[in-house]
C-alpha cells in the first residue's frame, strides 16, 4: 500500500503546472487530464499537501520531502493572499476564488511542523476570527466580503471537521516549545 500510495504522489506532482508549480483539484484517474484547474489547499487538494509532508515524516523519503517543498514555495508564492490563501488558475496563478475553506485549516498545523511559524501563526489569527465572528468554522466564508457563502448545500453549517483544532493543537505545542 505504501508504494501504491508513494507512486499516486509521484504521478500527481509530475502534472504540476511548469510555470508555476500548482496542480489542479481534480484529475481524470483513467487519461491523467486534469478536470478542474483550479488550485488551492482546501477541498479536494488539502490531503495532497499533508500526504507529501507526512510520508516524509512517517518513510524519511527525501525525493518526496524535494516535492513538498516545490509544492509548498509554489503555494506560498502563488495562493497566499495576505494570511489568506486563494484559489488561483493553476496555470497562471491568478487568483480567481478568494473564499475560506474549512478544510484549508490543517494549513497552519503543517506549516507549524515544517518549521515556517510565522505564516503559520498569522493564517491561524485569520482562521480564528472567523471561529470568533461566526460561532463557529464554516464550510464556505469570503475573507475579502466576511460574509458566508449563501448557496449551496451544508455551506452555512459546520460539519465538524477536526482540522482547525489539530492546527490549533500543532501551534500550541509549538509555541510551548519553543517558548513563544
Amino acid at each position: 500500500y505504501a508504494l501504491k500510495s508513494r507512486n499516486a504522489l509521484i504521478a500527481l506532482y509530475n502534472k504540476h503546472h511548469a510555470k508555476t508549480g500548482l496542480v489542479g483539484m481534480h484529475i481524470n484517474t483513467k487519461t491523467g487530464k486534469w478536470t478542474e484547474k483550479l488550485s488551492g489547499i482546501g477541498s479536494n487538494i488539502d490531503s495532497f499537501y499533508e500526504y507529501l509532508y507526512k510520508s516524509y515524516v512517517l518513510f524519511g523519503d527525501g525525493e518526496v520531502y524535494q516535492m513538498f517543498n516545490h509544492m509548498y514555495d509554489s503555494v506560498m508564492i502563488h495562493l497566499r493572499d495576505g494570511p489568506w490563501y486563494a484559489n488561483t488558475d493553476m496555470s497562471s496563478g491568478k487568483k480567481l476564488r478568494k473564499m475560506y475553506n474549512n478544510l484549508q485549516a490543517f494549513w497552519p498545523g503543517l506549516q507549524v511542523l515544517i518549521g515556517d511559524a510565522l505564516p503559520a501563526t498569522d493564517t491561524m489569527r485569520a482562521f480564528h476570527l472567523v471561529r470568533q465572528s461566526m460561532d463557529f468554522t464554516p464550510e464556505h466564508f469570503n475573507y475579502r466580503t466576511w460574509k458566508l457563502k449563501k448557496s449551496g448545500s451544508g455551506y452555512n453549517t459546520y460539519p465538524l471537521r477536526p482540522e482547525l483544532i489539530e492546527s490549533t493543537y500543532m501551534m500550541h505545542e509549538y509555541s510551548k516549545n519553543n517558548n513563544r
